[in-house]
């Protein structure tokens, strides 16, 4: 008996040394002895796990170029570039750019159609292919096919030349397939610097699941997917960075560490996306990526949509430390989610710090179905969403349009300075559930759409309480007899466009209120953070179901008409929401008169008497304590710029945006000259909005004193690359701007300081092509800022009055 046990054991020692074989690699041939092929081939038919490792005689980059397909791996093996004399794997960490040196380099260019570069197939479940160079196959560069999976796929260029910094492509980077024979826990990049893949420059996508199906329990970690080696520059794959499709199922892209980090940008073409988890993708977690960004978090590289989540029970971001991806830069929304997904925790629309603009073109998180939610009211939960938008018509924070979008949950999160390029303000809202503009409230909350246009609670007061937090009065009108979730938030004392809705820029707490059988409940509690005085406070209110309301706006909403005669008696119309009979309505202070109270978003009345040349507050205010202000609604009209002349609605928009207020005695000055140091501060002001206040002087230009009245605004504008100044050291801030000169000063401030147009064609007579100025000329009337002087002449030597800058100033701002 013990000589039996004695035998098994020498047996299973000596089976153990035999089974893991080494083969090496020592030539580029395509087959025989010492090639890529033969070694494939002998581990296939050698038991248990093997190795090929590389000697290939000679310095620099050996490349292996099959005449057809490579044997598919059908036995667990390493495929070890890195054992070639010279290699060296990445030492560099997270935020740092790839240092390793490959040497091994796989050439499909010749391998035929549909050609594979690596294969790990049926039986190869445990396989690593690590410290390889693959491109130029027409199918993809490894595939890992129902092996049974935990495979290991670490420290490759895929799709790149060897030095990971020029595009040279496969069909699709990396494929994992289970189409039921299984595929679990493969590995795709790891913790360790070694590790990491750059998967860049592919036909296709860079990294997908699919077809039959994709497995479970992937990891793809540590990872540039769409940047070259240096992590800074794009080098994007044709399809999707991450495209998870077809049942693929508990996967995890990223994680709460920096050395899970995935840095995935650079996916511009159409319809295409950073991280895809498709319709049928379930259980996946996807955390603390940086999407559109390079490996700093700091600038942006985009991509078409930054994550895109299907139906599945997955998760972007989480609230633990590290779990929230940085989402950035898209051409178009941030994340956009379907059915029952969850986002949390996310920087969506800045940098790596969550203080810099690195905004999304579309809305930061767009929904277009159901049980999705979107922040939370627990610490980390939160998303910040900001600076999103500004290419989209409809763009703003969190975006749904219609019915059937219902039982989403977005809260906690710190939501601001979202824009669009719609025409209307309202647009580019936080929370926007509705294309048309803001849902007014109804009576027991009868109407539909997305979240079933769920009612938004109103604020009476919002105040410091003296104590380090805030106090807070106020009513919810909806459905009856109703838990809800009531969440506060508040927003900088200033508004940056007066026509701009109150946003969540920090989050201030929550509450629950039960309504009462008409459906009503009120709400008096103090909240744990402070506010500033003045700062506007707003709320959203959440049913049972998950379904929030966008964020309690101001009660008015607008004003038509905007201006009128300063003698008063113009009869207005004021729309909002839940005015209510017997509501006062004021401009600037002084008492409307004829004030009758159309309805629940109507009010008629007549303006009293003003003073000319001066924007007025609009403000209502209910019985019940509610109220609301649109400030600088009304303009009372210029005693030079009465209702008939061609630049009144222009200068009355430039007025009601406070970006000037006339040069005095009630006058515009519309025919005045606009003076180089006028024009520092219209431009400054229509670029930043009114709360912009630029930095304090240091003595830059030699004809500018510091301090003086415009020397600030002059020296902001210097600084951001928009003037150069006169020459000389000069800014000439008296002279009057030529209307030439004006063009590259509104392109600047409008596309950057960087910014260069298009050549120019001739498209105004008195304007030569080429010359100086005419390519700035022709984008100006293609952007349809200017026509022109009349008769087919741009007048580039005439002056530029103060009439025809409040026409450049409000459309190449689009200020309403």
């Amino acid at each position: 008996m013990r000589a039996t046990r004695s035998a098994l054991l020498l047996s299973w020692f000596f089976s153990g040394s035999v089974l893991a074989a080494t083969f090496t690699v020592t030539n580029t041939g395509d087959s025989g002895a010492g090639s890529l092929r033969q070694a494939i081939l002998d581990a296939n038919a050698a038991p248990g796990a093997d190795a090929i490792h590389f000697d290939i005689p000679g310095s620099g980059v050996h490349t292996i170029t099959p005449a057809s397909a490579l044997p598919d791996i059908t036995s667990p093996v390493t495929i070890d570039g890195y054992t070639q004399p010279g290699s060296s794997p990445n030492t560099n960490g997270p935020g740092q750019p790839d240092n390793s040196v490959h040497q091994i380099e796989l050439d499909g260019a010749n391998a035929g159609a549909n050609a594979i570069g690596l294969r790990v197939y049926q039986g190869a479940g445990g396989s690593t292919i690590r410290g390889l160079v693959i491109n130029r196959f027409s199918s993809r560069g490894i595939v890992l096919e129902n092996s049974t999976g935990s495979n290991h796929v670490e420290g490759n260029f895929i799709g790149t030349d060897a030095a990971g910094t020029a595009a040279l492509g496969n069909g699709a980077g990396l494929h994992i397939l289970d189409d039921g024979s299984g595929e679990v826990g493969d590995v795709v990049g790891g913790t360790s610097p070694a590790a990491r893949n750059v998967v860049a420059g592919n036909l296709g996508d860079g990294i997908v699941t699919g077809a039959g199906g994709g497995g479970s329990g992937h990891h793809i970690q540590g990872n540039f997917v769409g940047v070259d080696a240096t992590g800074a520059a794009v080098l994007g794959n044709g399809g999707n960075g991450i495209d998870l499709a077809f049942f693929t199922s508990d996967a995890v892209i990223g994680g709460t560490t920096p050395a899970e980090r995935n840095v995935i940008s650079g996916h511009s073409a159409a319809d295409r996306a950073g991280i895809v988890l498709g319709s049928n993708v379930q259980g996946t977690l996807v955390q603390g990526n940086y999407v559109g960004t390079d490996l700093t978090g700091a600038v942006g590289l985009g991509n078409t949509v930054g994550i895109s989540m299907g139906a599945g029970g997955n998760t972007a971001g989480g609230s633990a430390p590290g779990a929230g991806n940085v989402v950035a830069s898209s051409s178009g929304p941030g994340i956009v989610a379907g059915v029952s997904e969850t986002i949390l925790g996310n920087l969506v629309g800045t940098d790596a710090s969550g203080t810099n603009p690195l905004g999304n073109g579309g809305p930061g998180v767009y929904i277009f179905g159901s049980e999705n939610v979107v922040g939370g009211t627990s610490p980390g939960a939160g998303n910040v969403i900001a600076y999103n938008g500004a290419a989209d018509a409809n763009g703003g924070g969190v975006l749904m349009l219609g019915a059937g979008r219902v039982d989403n949950a977005i809260r906690g999160n710190s939501i601001y300075a979202n824009t669009s390029n719609g025409s209307l303000p309202e647009r580019g809202r936080a929370i926007n559930l509705e294309n048309a503009g803001p849902v007014p409230n109804d009576p027991l909350d009868a109407d539909d759409g997305g979240n079933h246009d769920q009612n938004f609670p109103l604020l009476t007061s919002a105040t410091p309480n003296g104590t380090g937090g805030t106090h807070v009065t106020g009513v919810l009108d909806t459905a009856p007899s109703t838990s809800y979730g009531i969440d506060f938030f508040s927003d900088p004392g200033c508004v940056s466009r007066t026509k701009d809705f109150t946003e969540a820029r920090h989050y201030l707490g929550s509450t629950n209120v039960t309504t009462d059988g008409s459906g009503h409940a009120t709400f008096d509690l103090d909240l744990p953070v402070p506010i500033q005085a003045g700062d506007p406070v707003t709320a959203t209110a959440t049913d049972p179901a998950g379904n929030t309301s966008e964020l309690s706006p101001r009660l008015v909403w607008s004003i038509a008409p905007a201006s009128g005669p300063a003698g008063g008696g113009t009869a207005v119309t004021i729309s909002g929401t839940s005015f209510a009979d017997g509501a006062a309505v004021t401009l600037g202070g002084a008492t409307a008169t004829g004030v009758a109270v159309l309805g629940t978003t109507e009010i008629t009345a007549a303006t009293p008497v003003l003073a000319p040349g001066v924007a007025y507050d609009v403000a209502v205010v209910n019985a019940d304590g509610t109220h609301g202000t649109l400030v600088k609604g009304f303009v009372a009209n210029f005693l030079d710029v009465p209702g008939g002349n061609q630049f009144y609605a222009f200068v009355t928009s430039l007025v009601s945006n406070a970006i000037t207020a006339g040069v005095g005695g009630g006058n515009y000055g519309v025919n005045d000259d606009t003076l180089r140091q006028q024009m520092a501060v219209f431009l400054l002001k229509g670029k930043h909005g009114l709360c912009y206040t630029p930095p304090p002087c240091a003595g830059v230009f030699g004809d500018v004193p510091c301090p003086s009245t415009f020397a600030n605004w002059i020296e902001a504008l210097a600084a951001e690359g928009i003037t150069g100044g006169c020459g000389g050291g000069n800014y000439c801030p008296t002279n009057p701007v030529r209307r030439d000169q004006m063009a590259v000063f509104l392109l600047k401030a409008e596309h950057g300081s960087g910014y260069a147009p298009p050549n120019c064609v001739g498209t105004f007579a008195d304007v030569p092509c080429p010359s100086t100025f005419a390519d700035w000329i022709e984008q100006l009337a293609t952007e349809q800022i200017t026509g022109g002087c009349g008769g087919g002449n741009y007048c580039p030597q005439n002056p530029n009055t103060r009439g025809q800058m409040a026409v450049f100033i409000v459309k190449t701002f689009n200020l309403q």
